[in-house]
């Protein structure tokens, strides 16, 4: 992703997804180092955009991403 941020920053975002590899939930977790919204909608944003594959439970899976923003010179 390229942008106009200006700090370096680490974005973790807590997910589901669904047994067929879908993420259906994406919100922002503990360990954030920012507080720019902007940073932080886009991560969800990308995270909800995200497709894995299908599980073999049938049920839900959770876990955690991270987005490390790192500003170039």
């Amino acid at each position: 992703m390229t942008d106009d941020f200006n700090e370096n920053a680490k974005v973790y975002v807590d997910i589901v997804v669904n047994p067929a590899g879908k993420v259906i939930s994406a919100n922002i977790a503990r360990g954030t180092t920012t507080a720019n919204s902007g940073m932080r909608s886009i991560e969800k944003e990308k995270a909800m955009g995200l497709k894995f594959n299908p599980g073999n439970s049938g049920n839900n899976q959770s876990g955690t991403l991270l987005f490390n923003f790192i500003l170039k010179n």
